[in-house]
């Protein structure tokens, strides 16, 4: 769950700049020559899911404002996919749409949170819940997943 939730906050992370983080660059450089080397001794699963969470750990920090750059973003998920392509550690994509009644609940909660009304924002939340629906609020917006 960690790996398509982290996943997900890179592909819908709005960088602010077009370019390539040299420092990050660097990171993904060598996440993907250690998952490489892993790989060819001996299918080392464990160095080579190291790398695949140092990796992750590396990005989360840069993902601050300023440090992941539009390049960045697409070279990060382009190695996630080689590297699913070789475990299938990341599981299928969710592109799953809301229906129009859980999204009309979403956009309550965010009202009712505006104006602070948090035992109603709660109530639907829990409601959410009950459907199978987890919010994640986060500076972004609101990111929601099934469970």
């Amino acid at each position: 769950e960690r790996l398509r939730s982290f996943r997900q906050r890179v592909k819908e992370f709005q960088p602010h700049d077009f370019g390539v983080n040299s420092f990050l660059g660097e990171r993904i450089d060598a996440a993907l020559a250690e998952f490489t080397e892993a790989m060819d001794d001996d299918f080392n699963t464990a160095t080579a899911l190291a790398s695949i969470h140092n990796l992750i750990r590396d990005v989360n920090t840069s993902m601050q404002p300023g440090g992941l750059l539009s390049q960045d973003r697409d070279r990060i998920l382009e190695v996630i996919q080689a590297f699913d392509s070789v475990l299938g550690i990341f599981g299928p994509e969710g592109s799953e749409l809301l229906d129009a009644d859980i999204e009309a609940l979403i956009e309550e909660r965010q009202c009712s949170r505006r104006d602070r009304d948090f035992a109603r924002s709660d109530e639907i939340r829990d409601l959410l819940a009950g459907k199978g629906i987890v919010l994640e609020d986060t500076k972004d917006g609101v990111r929601w997943k099934r469970k």
